[in-house]
């Protein structure tokens, strides 16, 4: 049987000992967890690395896969933890570098068919993709305008991929062959000779791409640009312009690498030709942060062939060098930045200056420091501060990060959804970064959405009884994020579906708790959106929650004519939700509250004792003053049960003395506390 005919189990069961059916799980799961990666991390050309290293990995791990059935989700789980790894470790994030985020198909240009791209829509997606040109950039070169640029690059998208479709649908993808070669090369009959030669292979790759963007800096031609065939060779080589556009966006890569060799060749193109080059050279060297390029720039300042941008850029390089080589220390005795908060709330200079040296102090190395003035931001309130900030969430210490994500959510600044976004869901201790996720429900930009539900769906099991107490997910839900709710929580609730509904370990999933707390989070995410629209489907939604206080509370809101029958059969269950909603109703709830007081269930009757006795009830039976209802509860009150008594005595009064309910209301009005 051919491998593209098995299901994934199949696969997985085979890929054990048959490369070319693990080749078929990587051609199936590429796209997927190319995605996944390219979300964390940001950008393309890392995410491929990370993807490759992620199926590496599985293929050397197979073995410890217990059911196959689970690969993807276990695959998912690598490359997640991957990314993870790549955003916190700071050597790793140098290794890695940032060249111009392209996507998979249009890095490798060579395997796309671009002879059948007209030559203007084909220059356009050479100069994007290759050359890592901006729309402006490509628009000047070709002498046409941004949107014209854009509709032709969203045209080769198209023409690019009715192409692709044409191929051989068995044919491996680069990405694929990829792959396969690693493997090939690491395939060995011990598990510790395989680990030794993916770290080789992973090291390997890490140097090549270092020492070929150094090479670039250096002066090294660039590789041979991809032409159509049958193109003459003078075409095939770069241009001058397109040379200096490469340049920079080495030089664009080259900020993570803060290594003496990196300064060195960044220095050297300060005398470069090209004025965008020398001005990128200039920034190049400040995101360095080393004091050591001072002299260089210094020297840059004196050439009189530099033209005037070029002496600008140099001069406040300098002068941003300078305060990173001797930082000030600012006085962050907790009394004496109280006494600076508290000055700063009056008086609009004092509060400028403070949030600047609360921003220096951001780079102390003591975490304590940093921690404390991280809380004094938040407290400070001023927004300016959110990217400062955001960049402590890749502190090393965990107090920082906390301290951090607190005053994001304070600040409530939209600038921070991103970082903390990608903090949530690179989080290996969701219990220790829980003050990201209460930032995100702080900040309110539905826009985090995916990414909150993303970490709960691969997260612990625990998470979604925390997610539900902080309300995060329905204070980021709309209308129209609703359905990706629901999605995520069914296809939650069906994996949790397999788990013992009563495990024996305290610490094992428990089925029917899972299922509850995901239930109360999309219940109060319908809940917080819903309108007359969705009267069904919270009917719905009650029915399977009928405990869920939110869904009452809207139910009460919305107090639809067709609400009565379900509502009675739930208070005749002993729902006392349906109460609430019943005597918002009025006149149309009364024969179920009626039927309730009269029910053989003690339960039944307190419950509708007890909300005929609270303000809202009581407030709609007295202007009824149905003398059937009053009868009934004065029958209560020689019932056995002592708080069904109080209950319906204590709702007697109210409704039949409106003047109990007046001193009720004035008193409460006096306290502050709101009236029914």
């Amino acid at each position: 049987m051919k491998t593209d005919d098995l299901c994934e189990t199949e696969l997985v069961q085979r890929a054990r000992g048959d490369l070319e059916a693990f080749g078929e799980l990587v051609e199936r799961l590429r796209e997927p967890i190319q995605r996944q990666c390219r979300q964390r991390v940001g950008n393309w050309h890392d995410a491929e690395d990370l993807a490759q290293e992620a199926f590496v990995r599985a293929w050397l791990k197979l073995d410890q896969l217990g059911d196959p059935s689970c690969f993807a989700h276990w695959l998912r789980r690598i490359a997640a933890n991957l990314c993870r790894d790549f955003l916190r470790n700071p050597a790793r994030r140098e290794i890695a570098g940032e060249l111009p985020d392209v996507p998979d198909a249009a890095r490798h240009l060579a395997d796309l068919p671009l002879a059948s791209l007209p030559e203007e829509t084909r220059r356009c997606v050479m100069l994007f993709y290759q050359g890592g040109c901006s729309y402006a950039e490509i628009a000047r070169a070709l002498g046409s305008t941004v949107p014209a640029v854009k509709a032709r690059l969203g045209r080769a998208k198209a023409i690019l991929r009715k192409e692709m479709g044409t191929m051989d649908e068995r044919e491996r993808s680069p990405f694929t062959r990829r792959v396969l070669e690693k493997l090939e090369e690491l395939q060995s009959d011990e598990s510790e000779q395989r680990a030794r030669a993916a770290g080789d292979l992973q090291q390997g790759l890490a140097d090549d791409r270092y020492a070929r963007l150094l090479g670039y800096l250096r002066g090294e031609p660039f590789p041979p640009k991809w032409m159509p065939p049958n193109t003459p060779p003078e075409k095939a080589e770069w241009t001058e312009w397109e040379t200096a556009v490469n340049i920079r966006a080495s030089i664009r890569a080259a900020r993570r690498y803060r290594t003496p060799e990196m300064r060195d060749a960044l220095i050297a193109l300060l005398k470069h030709q090209g004025r965008e080059v020398r001005l990128a050279a200039v920034g190049g060297l400040l995101s360095q942060g080393d004091p050591a390029a001072i002299p260089a720039l210094r020297q840059a300042i004196d050439d009189p062939e530099n033209p005037r941008e070029v002496v600008d850029a140099a001069k406040s390089a300098i002068k941003r060098l300078e305060r990173l080589a001797h930082p000030p220390a600012p006085d962050l005795e907790p009394r004496r930045l109280r006494e600076e908060l508290a000055r700063a709330a009056g008086d609009k200079h004092a509060r400028v200056e403070l949030m600047q040296s609360l921003i220096t102090a951001l780079r102390d190395p003591s975490g304590k420091v940093r921690s404390r003035t991280a809380k004094a931001l938040g407290e400070l309130g001023d927004r300016r501060a959110a990217l400062p900030l955001a960049a402590l969430l890749r502190d090393p210490v965990s107090g920082v990060r906390q301290a951090a994500a607190t005053a994001l959510g304070a600040l409530k600044s939209r600038q921070a959804v991103p970082g903390l976004m990608h903090y949530v869901e690179a989080s290996t201790d969701i219990r220790s970064d829980l003050p990201a996720l209460v930032a995100l429900r702080d900040i309110g930009d539905p826009q985090a959405l995916p990414a909150v539900l993303h970490a709960l769906e691969h997260g612990p099991f625990y998470l979604a009884g925390i997610i539900n107490a902080n309300d995060v997910i329905p204070a980021l839900a709309t209308r129209e994020n609703l359905p990706l709710i629901a999605e995520t929580m069914a296809r939650m609730e069906k994996v949790y579906r397999s788990l013992p509904a009563r495990p024996d370990d305290r610490t094992a999933p428990n089925r029917v708790t899972v299922k509850n707390e995901l239930q109360r989070i999309y219940g109060n995410s319908l809940a917080r959106v819903a309108d007359e629209r969705d009267i069904t489907v919270l009917l719905d939604a009650f029915d399977l929650d009928p405990h869920n206080p939110a869904l009452a509370e809207a139910l009460a809101r919305l107090a639809d004519p067709t609400m009565p029958a379900p509502m009675r059969r739930h208070l005749l269950a002993g729902h006392a939700g349906a109460a609430e909603v019943l005597a918002v109703l009025g006149q149309d709830g009364l024969a179920a509250f009626k039927e309730a007081l009269r029910s053989p269930r003690a339960d039944v009757r307190k419950i509708a004792a007890e909300y005929l006795f609270l303000g809202r009830s009581a407030e709609a039976m007295r202007k009824l003053a149905d003398e059937e209802l009053l009868g009934l509860l004065d029958d209560l009150a020689h019932d056995p049960s002592s708080s069904i008594r109080i209950n319906a005595l204590a709702a007697v009064r109210r409704i039949r003395k409106p003047e109990i309910w007046e001193h009720l209301q004035g008193k409460q009005a006096r306290k502050g506390k709101p009236t029914a």
